[in-house]
Formats: C-alpha cells, sequence, structure tokens
C-alpha cells in the first residue's frame, strides 16, 4: 500500500506498476495484470505474445516480471514475451494520423492509395495504352503493391515515416520501381 494506492514493486525496476489507483479506479496495469493471468489460467496458454509498439516494450516487461514474480507462470514452461513495432510516422515525423487527430483508417488509405495510383498512370500517359480494364487492374498493382511494400520493406522495430509520394516514386526501393522493372523484363 502506499497513500491509499496498491502498487507492485519488481525487480529492476524503479518505477511500480499501480495495481489499484487511491480513489479505487484501475489503470493499465491492472487491465493488463488481469489479461496476463485470464490467459494463463483460464484460457491455459502455453505461449503469450503480445504485438504492439516498441514504446511498449518497457511496461510489458514489467507485467511479465510481476507475473513471474507472483508465481503465475514459470518462463521456462510458458512463453510469454512482447514483439514490439516501430509506429508509422507522418511526413513531420508525429504519429500518422488525419487533419482531425484521428487514426487513419485503412480503407481510407486504401482509396487514398487507388487515387494517386491513377494520377500517376494518367500523368505516364498508360491511360492511352491500355485499355479500362487493364488501366483499373494496374491502379490496383500498383496502388496496393506500393502500399505493402513500403509497409514490409522496412524493419519491423524501427519507426517509419509514411509517404505517398515515395511509395509512388518509380527510382529506388519501392514497389512501383520492382514492378516497372518486371515489365520491362518481360
Amino acid at each position: 500500500l502506499d497513500e491509499g494506492r496498491k502498487i507492485v514493486f519488481v525487480p529492476d525496476h524503479s518505477i511500480p506498476l499501480t495495481v489499484v489507483k487511491s480513489d479505487g479506479g484501475y489503470t493499465y496495469d491492472t487491465s493488463d495484470l488481469a489479461a496476463l493471468h485470464q490467459r494463463l489460467f483460464e484460457e491455459k496458454a502455453d505461449i503469450i505474445i503480445y504485438v504492439t509498439d516498441s514504446g511498449q516494450s518497457s511496461h510489458f516487461q514489467m507485467i511479465f516480471a510481476a507475473g513471474q514474480m507472483i508465481g503465475w507462470y514459470n518462463p521456462q514452461v510458458t512463453r510469454v514475451e512482447h514483439a514490439g513495432f516501430g509506429v508509422v510516422l507522418g511526413e513531420d515525423k508525429k504519429k500518422f494520423k488525419t487533419r482531425s487527430g484521428d487514426t487513419v483508417r485503412l480503407m481510407d488509405l486504401l482509396e487514398e492509395g487507388l487515387k494517386r495510383s491513377m494520377d500517376k498512370l494518367k500523368e505516364k500517359e498508360r491511360d492511352k495504352v491500355l485499355s479500362p480494364d487493364d488501366l483499373l487492374k494496374a491502379q490496383k498493382a500498383v496502388a496496393f503493391g506500393c502500399i505493402k511494400y513500403a509497409d514490409l520493406s522496412h524493419n519491423r522495430i524501427n519507426d517509419y515515416v509514411f509517404s505517398f509520394d515515395k511509395m509512388l516514386d518509380d527510382r529506388g526501393n519501392t514497389a512501383a520501381y520492382l514492378l516497372y522493372a518486371f515489365t520491362r523484363i518481360r
């Protein structure tokens, strides 16, 4: 007990986990400990992997250490780990968000990619040499390929800057360049 709070100090950490606040409320520490307990004792999990951004790594290390300290699991028997990933940043180097500050929805991202890829195809006058059906196929291949490649071509744990302009550039390490090179080879 500490000034009305219920806290847990875990080895090698100077900051405690707050299990119950002084007003009786709960925190992320509480819900993450409860989730770990539920997965271990109700679901009987023998492998638990938390996938969140790398910024939460130390929090989860504390949760796992508390679970071991309390005796909930033995790491020799049960695998509990955090698989962190980098954050997608906007060109301003801040977390990628809409102008209103909301998280960007995947559907909106894909629609914007489709619009921009069609603009790029028309700029390169591909609409004059491809049938309307082939132009739509090219639009989807370029848009979705560029978005997937941009996301998967970075190290999982590093942050990266999201830019449609870089993604759709047909020079350098991009899907557009690879698609262009593949087409030329064929």
